[in-house]
């Protein structure tokens, strides 16, 4: 998960200048207090803003589909394909051009297909009840049992020459796994994309839509989605957009040149996959723009790393810089498209913006994609760039001549600084679009960086960009770290000899460990006149992936999860710990997700699960019932899904 835990250790090396700026006497101050007190998170009254980490639950289920067609593997022996190629050949939005397979969502307990399967208790979703299956152009359905679908089956199918749309209808049985498998797989067989069309031609537009949705199938998100969502202050869409995907596109001296992404290779709603933008995979912005509008929520959202802006251009960047993808995404923001019905975002409504996400994390592609320009940059300019301006006297960025590239010895420093300026430069986008005096506003600018250091990757980078920018409160609205809590390492051998409850309750110690640190960053916070926003905090955290396998530690570990005293534990880190002591936002990482050994993350891990612990630990910080999640829900007006004309 590359997810980074609260420090253990701290850099308490002085500076080599105590002259220059305030902030680092600060700092130090700070540490040798930290020191000497283990500061207790008494319970508090404190109330700050809660986010979450969103993902989508479409009413049309392809809508999240991101895995490519594949060749069609039969169970029945009498049945023959026709114009099958691996892989199988596609038309310019994905749709396949001859017989093809498609994985439409596999949901079933994580390891369910390479036991032993990480959750004890086997849960997974109920999805029991009929579902609707439509394609444009005719095929024979098959449910493709070999690859472990169980308890679905195809009830109907019939053909409309005229319309040219065939109608199936799926049945999955009630039970849990392992009578039933939440999982769909298909084969299209004897495809033809329309009437007269020869076999094997292939077909457009396939729609599979949920149980409960068949006379609303044109909805996007479902009401349960809806219901969970509504409740936050505001919704993060770091995952769900793909931000982690962006990759090399070549490579060369200037790979992160001819890698950058224009607003042409973003994806699109009507793509047959959300894997068809350049070098990603994940949900159309569109989607952002109308779930926002539709639950009347702020949004944060990352620009990726690869994105072209009027300062950063690839190969292929257009002259105009107002049809770089950043100033095209900020007016799709702004005035919305033929998609959105031609409606931006709701001017009551806010934008948090982070570049990219964890640009610091060494297992992320973000990472080194930021240092291969950072580092070209300096090579181009020998040295010129402010990247490798010396301003800030105790940390030596400086570029060293007649040394490699490669093996520059405070390269590490270029790219923290250039992550920081790239903020600093999509803010100033972003403010061209939405006006003047948006920014700090409506537009609201947010430098997150890692955790375990506070002095080098915020105190040191912070005041560089303030001495080439000015003062950083005038352009960036919150710095950012993480908020996790979890026991150490050394307490996982004894998880399985322990309840479930008193697993939780290490928890609830582990987020007061945390206060010292929040207090670190809070009077980085008043020292920059920020606000302090985690950029993803919660339970759930496996302090470094100590879960290999399934087995009874990681069975303790997700029980412990689900238990009612889990729900204490957070309330303490985002009310008696993170409020109480500075911080401002607190970022719920995620609201949505299953239990493995990759984590415990979601608030809940099915959107049927309103009553899971976390949630009810969300809704006490929110102030908010069951009750009042109903009468939200009651007032929105959910957006349509235009995708399929």
């Amino acid at each position: 998960n590359n997810k980074q835990r609260r420090p253990r250790t701290r850099n308490t090396d002085p500076p080599e200048s105590r002259g220059h700026e305030r902030l680092v006497t600060t700092m130090v101050e700070l540490w040798v207090v930290a020191a000497l007190v283990v500061v207790a998170a008494a319970p508090s009254d404190a109330r700050g803003v809660l986010g979450g980490e969103a993902d989508f639950q479409y009413v049309n289920v392809v809508n999240g589909r991101i895995r490519a067609w594949a060749a069609p593997t039969p169970d029945r022996d009498d049945v023959t394909t026709s114009g099958v190629t691996d892989p199988v050949r596609t038309d310019e939005l994905g749709w396949p051009l001859a017989d093809a397979q498609a994985c439409i969502f596999d949901d079933r307990p994580t390891f369910a297909w390479a036991p032993p399967i990480d959750d004890p208790q086997t849960r997974q979703a109920d999805y029991s009840g009929l579902w609707l299956l439509q394609i444009n152009g005719f095929a024979d359905i098959l449910i493709n049992a070999k690859s472990g679908c169980k308890g679905v089956s195809v009830v109907n199918s019939t053909y409309d020459p005229e319309a040219n749309v065939l109608t199936a209808f799926l049945e999955f049985e009630q039970g849990g796994w392992p009578k039933v498998a939440n999982l769909l797989v298909i084969d299209f067989i004897n495809t033809r994309r329309n009437a007269t069309a020869a076999n094997g031609t292939g077909f457009t537009g396939l729609r599979v839509i949920r149980n409960g949705y068949l006379t609303r199938a044109t909805q996007l998100f479902t009401d349960e989605w809806a219901r969970i969502h509504g409740m936050f202050d505001h919704l993060r869409f770091m995952g769900v957009t793909g931000t982690n995907s962006y990759t090399w596109q070549c490579g060369g001296d200037n790979a992160y040149g001819c890698s950058v992404i224009e607003w042409a290779d973003r994806q699109l709603p009507a793509y047959a996959l959300k894997n068809m933008c350049k070098g990603c995979m994940g949900a159309p912005w569109e989607h952002v723009l109308l779930a926002a509008n539709e639950l009347q929520k702020d949004i944060w959202i990352n620009i990726p790393v690869t994105a072209s802006s009027p300062t950063v251009k690839g190969n292929f960047t257009p002259n105009d810089p107002k049809l770089s993808y950043v100033y095209q995404l900020a007016l799709l923001f702004k005035n919305g498209n033929e998609y959105t019905g031609g409606k931006g975002l709701d001017p009551k409504l806010n934008i948090y913006i982070e570049h990219s996400n964890e640009v610091w994390n060494f297992g992320f592609k973000q990472y080194s994609l930021n240092s291969a320009a950072a580092e070209y940059e300096v090579a181009q300019t020998q040295g010129k760039s402010n990247l490798a301006s010396n301003s800030v006297s105790w940390e030596n960025c400086t570029y060293v001549p007649g040394v490699d590239i490669k093996k520059q010895p405070h390269a590490q420093c270029w790219g923290h600084r250039r992550h920081a300026r790239r903020v600093y430069e999509i803010g100033q986008v972003f403010e061209q679009v939405f006006g003047s005096g948006s920014l700090n506003n409506r537009i609201r600018m947010v430098y997150a960086s890692w955790t375990i250091n506070p002095q080098t990757y915020f105190n040191n980078t912070l005041t560089w960009l303030g001495a080439i920018k000015g003062p950083v409160d005038k352009y960036l609205y919150a710095l950012s770290p993480t908020a996790y809590f979890a026991p150490d390492k050394p307490w996982v051998a004894e998880y399985p000899k322990l309840s479930p409850s008193a697993i939780a309750k290490l928890f609830y110690q582990a987020a007061t460990n945390t206060t010292n640190m929040t207090l670190q960053f809070a009077a980085l916070k008043h020292a920059f006149n920020l606000k302090l926003a985690s950029y993803e905090a919660g339970p759930g955290d496996d302090v470094g992936g100590q879960f290999a396998k399934a087995g009874p530690a990681l069975s303790a570990f997700i029980l412990a999860n689900r238990d009612p005293a889990i729900k204490d534990a957070l309330v303490h880190s985002a009310k008696d710990v993170w409020w109480a002591n500075g911080g401002d936002i607190y970022h719920q990482f995620s609201i949505h997700g299953k239990c493995s050994r990759f984590g415990c993350w979601g608030a809940l891990e099915f959107y049927s699960d309103t009553s899971s612990p976390k949630v009810q630990a969300c809704l006490q910080l929110l102030g908010l019932s069951q009750e009042d999640l109903t009468s939200m829900l009651a007032l929105r007006t959910p957006a349509l899904d235009l995708s399929w004309g």
